[in-house]
Parts: structure tokens; C-alpha cells; sequence
């Protein structure tokens, strides 16, 4: 119910790996369906983020939510947690799972994320 098509994404990078532990950029979502792994297509997968292993092993649900989106813009200077929770969304999920933002929430994020480092 996140996920509609129109609605924006906002991508966020968790610290493993090397990560920065914060939104990096904003998207549109243009479609959204909930599949099993078997379900995917070839070209879907082809375009994908995950590898088909990865999709398969993510999550303990047998089905996956695969989310298309487009208009993506990369953010000059990530918003944090730290400043994420400063704001009042961040919660103790810290981005594990689809969460739905308030439009002030995400003004400031946007606004904060594409001004100059």
C-alpha cells in the first residue's frame, strides 16, 4: 500500500559494506506487484537490482514485492539517520521495510538531499 504507482521513493543506503547510512536519492514508482521468485521475468530480472538468488533468498516470505520506478535523482549529500530521527521519521526499523512519510517529511529530505554538500 506503500508502493502505488506515482508515489515517490526514496532510496536509503544502510552502513554495511561500506554504505553512508542514509537516503542517497528519490525516484517515482511506476509499477508495483507482489510475485513469487518463479514469477519474475527473465527481462525484469535482467533489469533488476537483485541477482535471482538474491531475490529468492530476500525476505521469508515466499512472495516479493517488485517495485519499476523512474525520474531517479541522486542526491548531492545523503540525509543521515542522525538527521532522519533529528526530523521525526526514522524509526527503530531504520528502513528495513517500506515506510510511508508525510509530505513535510518529505520536503525537508528532498530539499536537504539535493542542495550542495
Amino acid at each position: 500500500s506503500v508502493l502505488v504507482p506515482g508515489a515517490p521513493i526514496l532510496f536509503y543506503e544502510s552502513s554495511g559494506g561500506g554504505g553512508r547510512k542514509g537516503i542517497v536519492a528519490v525516484g517515482r514508482v511506476t509499477e508495483s506487484h507482489v510475485l513469487t521468485s518463479d514469477q519474475v521475468s527473465s527481462d525484469t530480472k535482467r533489469r533488476g537490482v537483485l541477482d535471482s538468488k538474491t531475490l529468492k533468498n530476500i525476505g521469508r516470505s515466499k512472495t516479493k514485492l517488485v517495485t519499476a520506478f523512474d525520474n531517479i535523482m541522486a542526491f548531492k549529500k545523503p540525509v543521515s539517520l542522525h538527521r532522519l530521527r533529528e526530523i521525526g521519521c526514522a524509526d527503530g526499523a531504520n528502513f528495513i521495510t517500506a515506510k510511508r512519510f508525510e509530505p513535510h517529511h518529505m520536503r525537508i529530505i528532498v530539499h536537504e538531499g539535493l542542495k550542495n554538500g
